[in-house]
């Protein structure tokens, strides 16, 4: 796959500002329901069309040169996540949001860029998937992960406290 991350819709750096897929879907929609559409649109809807085409392309290639699905926890961001979280941990358990706000606060962020290019927060459901993968893998580089069942408060929408068990992680 390339090595540049591939952007098209609601890009800064081109034409397509404001131009989103739900704006491609809709335009598609009305070229086939015989609907006028501007010139313009159609142009930047044949673009879009061609740009989703090779990424269809450039994912089945990579696809077949792997021969297989390659697996998201050995992923760049899963093993980001194992080298910033797991020396987060100590006996104290802490769950998946606490440790991100922990890493967060320790100036800690993921690889990953927002559209400013600046560095996100970790994922707190990707925190949870590796730590689990962690905590049951058999290898003696992860045997300092453990799961404990903690009871956490929760606020729902209406303003109500409730408790809730969740899964936390010690080391």
């Amino acid at each position: 796959m390339a090595t540049d991350k591939r952007r098209f819709y609601n890009d800064k750096t081109n034409d397509t500002q404001g131009f989103t897929k739900q704006v491609f879907f809709a335009t598609v929609l009305d070229i086939a329901n015989g609907d006028d559409v501007d010139a313009d649109l159609v142009e930047l809807v044949a673009r879009a069309a061609e740009y989703e085409l090779e990424g269809m392309a450039l994912k089945a290639d990579a696809k077949a040169a792997t021969g297989a699905k390659k697996d998201a926890l050995d992923s760049d961001y899963a093993n980001a996540v194992r080298a910033a979280i797991i020396p987060l941990l100590t006996s104290d358990p802490l769950s998946a949001k606490e440790l991100v706000a922990k890493a967060t606060s320790a100036g800690i962020l993921s690889p990953t860029l927002d559209d400013d290019g600046n560095k996100k927060e970790f994922a707190p459901p990707w925190v949870s998937r590796v730590l689990n993968d962690a905590a049951d893998s058999a290898s003696p580089r992860f045997a300092r992960v453990n799961k404990v069942a903690k009871i956490v408060d929760t606020i729902d929408s209406k303003g109500l406290k409730s408790q809730k068990q969740v899964v936390a992680y010690t080391a």
